[in-house]
């Protein structure tokens, strides 16, 4: 697991302890860092009239008065093949809660998987990913019922009996980093736009089992995002 977070901190200390250097190539603002890597979107719940504004940006410690969130982004083996996650945390204590997810699947098949080119040609821009579970798709999930409390109720694509949405591929960049006392890591930023419909979570109605499914959405629009895949 690659984890953005301690990315952060680092350039943050390195930014502004090199202010007779060149102007840094990342942005800053009022002497914060503010990362590349973020989310961005209106949501809206079952009887709510109006969208609400959510935002998920990789935080910092240099900056006590906004959440921390920890990206986070690994690959596993599903029973629909395998999957690259991507998902947000939001550091409280000594708690990381789930906010966020994106997960995509590899089509049977490829071979040399999560390596450079196979992600430059899964993530090539115009490519775009319907809203369910299995290759060309993308799960995306959010927890936007009383998280703290309940960690594992998200909200997913998947939970939809007609899943209804696509991610957008808008562009791709070279990226690296290098986390404290570890090699650098490489790979790239994706950004991506997003709209559509989730399947809502409900504890009572068996949400937790595999086989769960709802007619009951979650309605998301104007998401756009960027986030870092590593290359393999």
């Amino acid at each position: 697991m690659k984890n953005l977070y301690y990315f952060s901190l680092t350039l943050v200390i390195a930014a502004l302890a090199s202010n007779c250097e060149k102007e840094p190539p990342l942005i800053t603002f009022e002497e914060v860092y503010v990362s590349p890597v973020y989310t961005q979107f209106e949501y809206r719940d079952t009887g709510q009239v109006d969208y609400t504004l959510q935002e998920y940006r990789l935080g910092s410690f240099l900056n006590s008065d906004t959440p921390v969130y920890q990206w986070n982004e690994w690959v596993k083996v599903t029973s629909r093949g395998p999957a690259l996650l991507v998902d947000i945390r939001e550091r409280l204590g000594w708690n990381n809660f789930y906010r966020f997810g994106l997960e995509f699947w590899a089509t049977p098949g490829e071979e040399a998987l999560w390596s450079e080119a196979h992600l430059k040609k899964m993530f090539e821009p115009g490519s775009t990913f319907s809203f369910g579970e299995g290759p060309g798709k993308v799960d995306l999930s959010f927890a936007h019922r009383d998280p703290d409390f309940f960690e594992d109720e998200r909200s997913k694509a998947s939970f939809l009996k007609q899943p209804d949405g696509q991610l957008s591929v808008t562009q791709t960049e070279e990226y690296s980093y290098t986390s404290p006392g570890q090699e650098t890591v490489r790979g790239m930023l994706v950004h991506c736009t997003f709209e559509g419909s989730i399947g809502q979570y409900d504890r009572f109605e068996g949400a937790w089992l595999d086989d769960f499914t709802t007619n009951t959405a979650l309605e998301i629009r104007e998401g756009k995002a960027t986030f870092f895949v590593a290359y393999r």
